[in-house]
Parts: structure tokens; sequence; C-alpha cells
């Protein structure tokens, strides 16, 4: 892509912020225009793990999930963070709970839904576009049913959270109320999931600079 196809990217974006009542900085740097989306099994990969770690959070027992990771051949794409919190190192389970908003993005961008909506939480029923881990459920058909979105598509989506997340940031700095509709955890996660998406950083250490 072209750096004039991310001015326009940027223009749509800063709209799209805007109408989510944030106050957009004309100043914040265009993304990279180098940007590419990662390889589809490393994608759906991520997806299940994170299924799994979000699922855990809210109770599901942890040997459970970690037995159908590794019927899976999984265990290998945990992040560091996640190994330790199924073995039991890391008990907090509240940054995981968060997360719930980066699996939402993960569910659109491999086509199990339909839209990614920064004016709400992610819908209830997210939990059913993943294979069902209490019945020991395979990943088959869910693979099979996949279809990865446009790279543009993740991109402006990507551009809508960092426009957002740098006018949390700055809120906070500035000590001003933050103009949101959502938690600011929410753009948080998203924003995490997309720049990952486009990027080659490791889970737990995505970069989030605004």
């Amino acid at each position: 892509m072209e750096t004039e196809d991310y001015r326009e990217i940027r223009l749509a974006a800063v709209k799209s912020a805007e109408s989510l009542s944030f106050n957009t900085n004309p100043n914040l740097p265009l993304l990279d225009n180098s940007l590419t989306l990662r390889e589809r099994n490393s994608i759906v990969n991520r997806s299940l793990c994170l299924n799994a770690i979000v699922a855990t959070a809210y109770g599901l027992d942890k040997k459970l999930a970690l037995k159908w990771l590794k019927s899976e051949k999984l265990e290998s794409c945990l992040s560091q963070s996640e190994s330790d919190f199924l073995q039991g190192f890391n008990t907090s389970s509240q940054l995981f709970k968060l997360q719930t908003e980066s699996l939402y993005v993960f569910a659109w961008v491999l086509g199990k839904l339909d839209v990614l909506d920064f004016s709400c939480y992610c819908p209830n029923s997210l939990v059913d576009e993943f294979p069902d881990l209490i019945s020991y459920e395979s990943s088959k058909s869910f693979r099979s049913s996949i279809k990865v979105r446009p790279l543009t598509e993740v991109i402006l989506n990507c551009d809508i959270s960092y426009n957002a997340h740098a006018s949390i940031v700055y809120s906070e700095i500035n000590d001003k109320p933050i103009q949101s509709k959502v938690e600011p955890y929410v753009i948080w996660e998203r924003r995490r999931a997309l720049e990952w998406l486009l990027g080659d950083d490791d889970w737990d250490y995505v970069n989030m600079d605004t």
C-alpha cells in the first residue's frame, strides 16, 4: 500500500474515532506503510490459545484447557504469561478476563462476526464462535469455516484503535475526563490484538506506543 492509501485510512479512522466521542490528535503519525497481515495459521492458533486462556480466567478448569491445547498441538503457541497462568505460577486472572475484548477482534478478523463495534463491549455470544472446550470439541470445523478479512479492513480498525488509545492517554496525562462509550481497557485490548495481527511482536509484548 502507498502512503496516500494510509492518509485516506487515517481520514476514515479519525472520522470513526470522533464519532465515538474521542478527541483526535492531527499530529499523530500515520501507521507504518509496510504493514502486512500475519499468516493465517498463526492467527487461528493465537485465537484458539486466547479462547482457552479467557475461558480459564472465567473458571474453566486449567487442566482441562491445557489437555485440550495439547491435543490440538497448541501448547507451543502459548505466550509465556499464558503458560505460567495455566501451570499455576501466575494465579491472577483479572488481566486475562480483560482479553475477552482481544478475542472479539480475532472472531471478527477470522470472519466469525460481521462487525467490530468500538461503541460497545463484545457480545455475550462470543464464546459460541469458538470450539467448546468443555465437550472437548475439535478445532477442525472452526478452522474450515474461517474467512480472513482483507488487510485494509484490519489496518483501518487498527488506526481507529490507535487514535482512540492516543486520546485516552492524552486525557489521563492531562487529568481530563475520558470521552468514551466503553472503558479504556476495551480500546487497549482491541488495539493490542490489531497491532499483533499487523506486526511480529510477541503477544506479551505488543508495542502500544501513542
